[in-house]
C-alpha cells in the first residue's frame, strides 16, 4: 500500500466516523447560544452532569467577550443553570427505544439460500433499510418542533413500509415499477389492524397537504391584536406515539416479507400471511410510552 493509498483509506473513515457521530449527536442534541457566538450543539448523552453544558457556555462567554481565559469568563459571569424539558427527554428516549426495536429486527436477518427471495423482496429490503435515515429526519424535525414537516416526512416512511410488503410478491422490474408507494397502504392494512395504517396514512397526510386547520396550530394573536406565527407546536407526546408506531408496522411488515430468512420474530403470527401479533410486547410499550409523555408534559411525575 502506497502512502498516498493509506491516506486516502484514513480519510474515508475519518469522514465515516464523522458522519456516524454527528447522526448520535443530533439524535439526542443540546445546545449552548451566545449572542456573539452562535449556537454550539452538543450530545445530551455526554452532559449528565450538566459539566460539558458549563464547560462550553463558558468557552461560549469568552470568545463573544474576547477573553483569553475561560476560568475568567466563568468568574465574572455567574452560570445560567439551563431549564430542561422532561417531555422532550421522554420523547428522545421513546425514539431511541423505537430504533432498538427495528434494530433488534435487522440483527436477526440471516439469508436463507434455500429459501424463496423474489426480486420484490430484495428491493423492499433496500427501500427498509433505507427507511432508518428516513425516520433519522423523522426524528430531528420533531426535536425542532417542526410538526408539520416532520409528519410529512412520517408519511413518506409509512409508505414505504406499505410499499415494501406490496412489492414482496413481484418478479420482475416491470412489475415492481406498477406499484406505487401512495397507493400501497392497502398492502399493509391486510397485515395489521392496530396500529391501523389507513388512519395513520390520513392523518400524516394533513400535513403533506397541509390546509387551514393544520395552520391554526401554529397561530395565534397577542394582547395587542396582532398574528404571531409559531415556528412549530410542542407535542411530545404525538411525536413519541408516530415514532413508536412506525417503528411497530416496520418490524411487522419486515418480518411478514422476510420471515424465511429471519432468526426470529417478535411481532407477528406463525401463520401465512404472518400478520401482526395482537398481543406482541411493543404494542402495549406504545401506549404506556405515550401515556407517560403525555403526563410529564401536563406536568405530572
Amino acid at each position: 500500500m502506497t502512502p498516498l493509498e493509506h491516506e486516502d483509506i484514513l480519510a474515508s473513515l475519518q469522514q465515516t466516523l464523522g458522519t456516524e457521530s454527528l447522526f448520535r449527536t443530533l439524535s439526542n442534541f443540546d445546545a449552548v447560544a451566545s449572542l456573539g457566538t452562535g449556537t454550539i450543539i452538543f450530545d445530551s448523552d455526554r452532559n449528565a452532569d450538566d459539566e460539558l453544558s458549563r464547560d462550553l457556555q463558558a468557552v461560549a462567554l469568552a470568545r463573544t467577550l474576547g477573553l483569553q481565559s475561560i476560568d475568567r469568563a466563568r468568574k465574572r459571569f455567574p452560570e445560567v443553570e439551563g431549564v430542561g424539558d422532561p417531555g422532550r427527554t421522554a420523547y428522545v428516549r421513546a425514539y431511541l427505544d423505537a430504533m432498538a426495536h427495528i434494530n433488534q429486527c435487522r440483527a436477526a436477518l440471516k439469508t436463507n439460500p434455500d429459501a424463496e427471495l423474489t426480486l420484490g423482496m430484495y428491493a423492499g429490503s433496500v427501500a427498509m433499510e433505507r427507511l432508518v435515515h428516513t425516520m433519522f429526519s423523522a426524528h430531528l424535525l420533531y426535536q425542532l418542533r417542526l410538526r408539520i414537516e416532520a409528519d410529512a416526512v412520517a408519511r413518506l416512511a409509512l409508505e414505504q413500509i406499505a410499499w415494501s410488503v406490496a412489492v414482496a410478491g413481484c418478479n420482475s422490474r416491470d412489475e415492481i415499477d406498477l406499484k406505487q408507494p401512495q397507493r400501497s397502504i392497502s398492502a399493509l392494512k391486510r397485515l395489521v389492524e392496530n396500529p391501523h395504517p389507513g388512519r395513520l396514512y390520513s392523518y400524516l397526510s394533513g400535513a403533506a397537504h397541509a390546509g387551514i386547520a393544520r395552520h391554526h396550530t401554529i397561530f395565534d394573536v397577542d394582547d395587542k391584536g396582532r398574528g404571531v406565527i409559531r415556528h412549530g407546536v410542542t407535542d411530545w407526546a404525538g411525536s413519541a406515539q408516530i415514532m413508536m408506531m412506525l417503528a411497530d408496522l416496520w418490524v411487522i411488515a419486515y418480518e411478514s416479507v422476510q420471515r424465511s430468512h429471519l432468526s426470529r420474530t417478535v411481532s407477528t403470527v406463525s401463520e401465512a400471511p404472518f400478520g401482526a401479533d395482537p398481543q406482541r410486547p411493543f404494542l402495549a410499550e406504545i401506549e404506556r410510552v405515550t401515556d407517560m409523555v403525555r403526563n410529564l408534559e401536563a406536568g405530572g411525575d
